[in-house]
């Protein structure tokens, strides 16, 4: 009788903790997603070109906690740049889905909270820019569940 009554008492105990364990994982949730609606998004904050690369550079404004997480998902970006090209032109040349982790490059800590880094964006097929290209662009965060 006495071992029935320990299961039973272990067993009310095992529930009360997987109760507060889902209250928990609720609460900060909750905690979580209101504070991600609160965090700046990526920005383009310079885009570079060096004549005969193959590459336009463009750096990029990124919350540090943003960073951080995409080294353990795959948060990603979408970089667009359009500017006028050497055969006077307007063109766009996108970076399709770029792995924050994998596709950017750190270049270093712009305040506590935001990193600058590195996107590499191919011309492909895409004339040069030219002398005074008039660079303007987007970025658009992709995250992990999002292609």
């Amino acid at each position: 009788m006495r071992a029935i009554s320990k299961l039973r008492h272990t067993a009310r105990l095992s529930l009360q903790r997987a109760l507060q364990m889902i209250v928990l994982t609720i609460v900060l949730g909750f905690a979580a997603s209101t504070a991600m609606a609160d965090r700046p998004e990526p920005s383009v904050i310079g885009i570079t070109y060096k004549q005969g690369s193959s590459s336009v550079d463009v750096v990029l404004a990124i919350p540090a906690n943003l960073y951080l997480a995409a080294q353990h998902a795959r948060f990603g970006l979408n970089v667009t740049v359009t500017y006028s090209s050497v055969n006077s032109t307007g063109e766009t040349i996108d970076s399709g889905r770029a792995s924050i982790k994998l596709d950017t490059t750190l270049l270093d800590f712009i305040d506590d909270d935001t990193v600058a880094v590195l996107l590499k964006v191919a011309l492909g097929a895409a004339p040069p820019p030219d002398a005074s290209p008039g660079f303007t662009s987007t970025v658009e965060l992709l995250t992990p569940g999002r292609k």
